[in-house]
């Protein structure tokens, strides 16, 4: 469970170390041009490199303009773990109360950081509902082969790479399958989260989530039972960050790759070995 904990604040973008054929819709960077056919997805998966703050201020912007519009239906967050729902909260509610309603952990996430999005939410009227895999069930998740044969081989394969170097090759190799079910349950909770928050005829649910959970062909979108169309998924990407190299090629991972100023270079595999040094 340590070791899950640490894995959620590396970059999504640290992805296996193979040659980096990502094939997107469009890239750009600025998001406004394809406004419009953000707000036309039942649907919008909008992803981030969890430490980059360029993200966190886009998506705000992308928030504020569905509220504007008022096609705003949910907020689905990554960050809170399924049941957190701010529903029945009045608008005028206090951060307090929308934490102690999402069942917030500071300790795993930085409440300031999503703090404006989840509280521009709040103050409209719109639930932001928890989707991640609760802790208690990660587990059984863990020990369920059902996972494996879920996605196609390719996808399955792009999983377990992923797991690696998102924890800088330093796990046993037998904890590898079980984690990658453990995130394939993850995906699959936030998609069904998504399903009961959608509202067709009134708007767009929206997802924040790390990059790795928005590709189309292994994240959150191979878990929605949605017509091709109704689902819209953004790709964050600092600009000296890596993508999702060795993903599987058989669709574009997302309509929309934005391209984000570049962030001073840390070494995060450092920082991993030593965040887990102490339980060793």
């Amino acid at each position: 469970m340590l070791v899950l904990s640490a894995c959620s604040t590396l970059p999504e973008g640290d992805a296996p170390a193979s040659a980096n054929t990502a094939v997107f819709g469009q890239t750009d960077t600025d998001w406004r041009p394809h406004a419009e056919a953000m707000a036309k997805a039942s649907v919008l998966l909008l992803g981030e490199q969890h430490d980059a703050p360029e993200h966190a201020i886009a998506q705000l912007e992308i928030v504020d303009h569905l509220l504007e519009q008022q096609r705003l239906a949910a907020l689905v967050l990554e960050m809170a773990e399924r049941g957190g729902s701010t529903a029945g909260l009045a608008r005028n509610a206090s951060e307090t109360q929308v934490q102690q309603a999402l069942r917030w952990s500071s300790g795993a996430w930085p409440w300031e950081r999503y703090r404006p999005v989840i509280m521009a939410a709040v103050s409209h009227g719109v639930s932001v509902l928890g989707g991640n895999l609760p802790r208690a069930a990660m587990q059984d998740a863990m020990q369920n082969p059902h996972w494996d044969t879920l996605l196609p081989a390719a996808e399955w394969k792009y999983q377990l790479q992923a797991i690696e170097a998102g924890h800088c090759h330093m796990l046993p190799a037998e904890t590898v399958p079980g984690m990658a079910r453990i995130q394939l349950a993850r995906d699959a909770s936030m998609a069904a989260t998504l399903e009961q928050a959608m509202q067709p005829a009134h708007g767009t649910a929206v997802l924040i989530a790390g990059n790795g959970h928005v590709i189309r062909n292994a994240g959150v979108p191979a878990h929605l039972r949605l017509p091709q169309g109704d689902t819209y998924s953004v790709y964050f990407q600092v600009e000296n960050g890596g993508g999702p190299a060795g993903a599987p090629q058989d669709e574009m991972l997302a309509e929309l790759r934005v391209l984000t100023p570049p962030l001073p270079p840390v070494d995060h595999c450092e920082q991993f070995h030593q965040r887990r040094a102490p339980a060793q």
